[in-house]
């Protein structure tokens, strides 16, 4: 064993020297220095740097592909509400609302329901709405006589003259059904003129098939022209009056009606209650008497003390008076 190391010792002494030699004789000929120079090691290393190069740009793909996984989100936001705000419907609008004839005024369809008297109707609009309109600036006799000033037609207060009255009031009325009853018409409001009356009733022009029907009823002689309010057609509804005052048309003709018996020569029944007032009077104790003998004595007795009209709706004992 000793030997063989020594013997490999002597070897390398041997070659040391000869390797010596070899250099020196490697770098005096040009050749030899062109091939050692690409050694293998050299050419490794780079191939090595490109593959980690490589390696690292690998995962790089990696954020790409999640961000385009971003994109569909606004689209998914984007359920477009746009015919929800493009199919606005538009405001409603009054279905009743027409032209007005009178320069400010408003106008609205309606359907009578019902005649009260000659200048007072009750109304349906298109709507469904419904109200009481006193006609505006027109006057026709009251029903009940109690509620009557006959100095304001120019009648005398008289039985006879409250009779009068009381049957152009009936008249009146009558016009009224046959003319605009159960008919469309408009309902004109007046700029000038007060909505409602004192009685909360609205106060409006009537307009049948294009005719003011207020003015028809000064023009015929049912009606006087109302002077405590204020409207549009005042100086037209005077002049109309004039007319047919001075042609005695309808309520203007008292002066040639034939004057019945007055409450000074008509005489009463006696009194079934004799003594006992203040309730002398039965309805039966006019029985076989003239109607008017009944109507004089409650125009003669206004405060009703036999309560002949004790629901005071200007009926007594089936007279109206």
């Amino acid at each position: 064993m000793l030997q063989k190391q020594t013997l490999a010792v002597v070897v390398l002494v041997i070659m040391v020297p000869l390797a010596g030699c070899a250099g020196s004789d490697d770098a005096a000929a040009p050749t030899d220095t062109e091939t050692t120079t690409p050694s293998p090691a050299q050419t490794a290393t780079p191939s090595a740097t490109v593959t980690t190069t490589s390696s690292t740009t690998t995962p790089t793909a990696t954020p790409t592909s999640a961000t385009s996984t971003t994109p569909p989100t606004p689209t998914s936001t984007s359920p477009t509400p746009t015919p929800t705000t493009t199919t606005t419907t538009p405001p409603p609008t009054d279905s009743d609302d027409v032209d007005s004839p009178i320069d400010g005024g408003t106008a609205r369809l309606a359907t009578v329901t019902d005649v009260t008297d000659g200048d007072t109707i009750e109304v349906e609009f298109t709507d469904g709405s419904t109200d009481t309109v006193r006609l505006i600036g027109v006057d026709t006799p009251e029903t009940l006589p109690q509620n009557e000033d006959p100095s304001e037609f120019n009648v005398p207060d008289t039985a006879h003259g409250s009779e009068w009255l009381l049957d152009w009031a009936d008249r009146a009325t009558s016009f009224a059904v046959e003319d605009i009853g159960s008919k469309q018409v408009r309902i004109v409001t007046d700029p000038e003129g007060d909505t409602r009356g004192s009685y909360g009733r609205l106060l409006a022009y009537v307009y049948v098939d294009g005719e003011n029907f207020n003015q028809e009823l000064i023009e015929k002689g049912y009606a006087r022209r109302y002077d405590d309010s204020s409207f549009t057609l005042r100086d037209e509804f005077g002049q109309l009056e004039e007319e047919a005052q001075s042609n005695n048309r309808g309520l203007w003709a008292f002066e040639r009606a034939e004057p019945t018996e007055t409450a000074s020569t008509v005489d009463l029944p006696p009194p079934s209650n004799d003594g006992d007032l203040p309730d002398p009077y039965d309805c039966g104790d006019f029985d076989g008497y003239p109607d008017e003998v009944l109507r004089t004595y409650m125009q003669n007795n206004p405060d009703d003390p036999s309560e002949l009209d004790a629901d005071e709706d200007g009926v007594a004992c089936g007279v109206r008076y």
